[in-house]
């Protein structure tokens, strides 16, 4: 994970009608800033990962559940490394497949 750039934001175009909605005054964009702050540095374990999904990403969007995972993908084929994972039980974990193929996978809507 990276640390987010220290250059300056720049603000979204406005064009015609096309106007960037406000932030919701719900969202307490301190919690978020709190959040980014305590992002780990440099190469980090899964261990920080988890402890920072669990803690300050987890006062912002209060989940449930949370599952990462990375990987490989090589001639159309996905291999799963490592997973992290907060919140789902043993036996999910472990019927998740950890090599797929991408076109075995269905994409679309449902009827």
């Amino acid at each position: 994970m990276r640390r987010p750039s220290k250059k300056k934001a720049v603000a979204p175009r406005k064009t015609g009608k096309d106007h960037a909605a406000p932030p919701s005054p719900d969202l307490d964009l301190q919690v978020w800033i709190e959040a980014l702050r305590a992002l780990p540095a440099a190469s980090v374990t899964e261990t920080e990962v988890l402890a920072w999904t669990e803690g300050p990403l987890r006062n912002f969007f209060p989940f449930e559940k949370f599952l990462g995972a990375y990987g490989n993908l090589s001639g159309g084929r996905i291999q799963m490394r490592s997973l992290v994972s907060s919140g789902h039980a043993p036996d999910f974990l472990a019927g998740l497949e950890s090599k797929f193929d991408l076109k075995s996978r269905v994409v679309g809507v449902q009827p």
